[in-house]
């Protein structure tokens, strides 16, 4: 029996999974080793003597992922923002070079992965396959469809359909944490403020940074999602839904489930330090967004806006439009089923 382990993914994947030679298809098994859920990075972490608030584990796990390694580098005699400042900002920071180095690491001329990571990176809700090609300036579709194969294997990007009227597209994300928090943070930054990240706490550029990305961690928790929604045991499909005009993205909810039980489960996500205040225009806002889905949908399916928040709806039961909601709490402690 030969076991075959290691971080060389495009040897592995040329080399082993899509060997044409003696090797086709003589694989028995490949095992994927997925990140730590919200639920595991807090076990993990207690174990470290490491005790975060929900939202802090949030916020952790919006810039670390839930890769075992970035998580055993943080010291439990400093705060998580000081962490973060010392291994990321600080030019003799562990992880301050960890982008390039990953990469380069994995796969064979990664220049063209951080390419297409890159034009990703700046298309929070993802392109097509067109796009790529047109941004990164490929000229052979062949070259593309094994980077983008390989980035999925790793874990970087995924695929998912984009429900628009009539149609679905397929759409690719980038999807992970630590690429994301670098491309938006460190990519092309000289600073070497060992004080930053503590310094833009609670700023707009903090929180643009942080509404995006806590969409992208909900959409990592679909399951825990579904637990707390009490539907873990219907079947179901996830899309996105993006009206496009002139172009232009105007309106955009990135999960839909779509259930086998005739209702979909439009999934809003709002990251925020207190309770969400649900206002009037929010609410009409969302109203809308729910009038232009209809119109993609069967007609004999019911619609059903789930809102998941940090803590919650401020105001109780004054929940407007909203119909389910989900807090951070029940996507960390509802176990989902491997």
């Amino acid at each position: 029996m030969l076991i075959v382990c290691g971080s060389a993914t495009s040897w592995i994947m040329n080399k082993l999974i899509n060997n044409h030679g003696g090797l086709h298809n003589r694989l028995t098994r490949q095992i994927f080793l997925k990140p730590f859920t919200l639920e595991e990075t807090d076990l993990f972490l207690r174990r470290k003597h490491i005790s975060l608030s929900a939202y802090e584990l949030a916020v952790c796990y919006m810039v670390f992922g839930g890769i075992p390694y970035y998580l055993s580098l943080l010291d439990e005699t400093l705060s998580l923002s000081k962490n973060i400042d010392i291994l990321l900002f600080n030019r003799n920071g562990e992880l301050h070079y960890e982008f390039n180095n990953l990469y380069a690491a994995l796969f064979n001329n990664s220049q063209d992965y951080v390419k297409v990571v890159q034009a990703l990176g700046n298309r929070r809700d993802g392109m097509t396959r067109k796009e790529i090609q047109t941004t990164c300036g490929f000229s052979s579709g062949g070259s593309l469809s094994t980077i983008l194969e390989n980035l999925e294997h790793c874990g970087f990007i995924r695929q998912y359909e984009m429900l628009s009227i009539g149609r679905k597209t397929t759409i690719y994300q980038l999807v992970d944490f630590f690429t994301l928090f670098y491309l938006h943070f460190l990519k092309g930054k000289s600073q070497n403020n060992v004080a930053y990240w503590q310094s833009i706490q609670g700023s707009a550029r903090f929180y643009a940074w942080a509404g995006l990305t806590f969409e992208l961690l909900v959409l990592s928790h679909i399951e825990q999602v579904k637990l707390a929604l009490g539907i873990q045991g219907v079947t179901s499909q996830e899309y996105a839904y993006r009206v496009q005009e002139e172009g232009n993205c105007k309106a955009q909810i990135d999960l839909l489930i779509d259930r086998k039980d005739n209702t979909v489960s439009v999934c809003e996500a709002k990251f925020t330090e207190e309770s969400y205040a649900f206002n009037h225009e929010e609410e009409l806002k969302l109203r809308n967004r729910l009038q232009a889905i209809r119109s993609c949908i069967a007609k004999h399916k019911s619609l059903q806006l789930v809102l998941i928040t940090t803590f919650g709806i401020a105001g109780g039961n004054k929940r407007g439009v909203v119909n389910q909601e989900v807090t951070l709490n029940e996507l960390i402690t509802t176990k989902a089923t491997p």
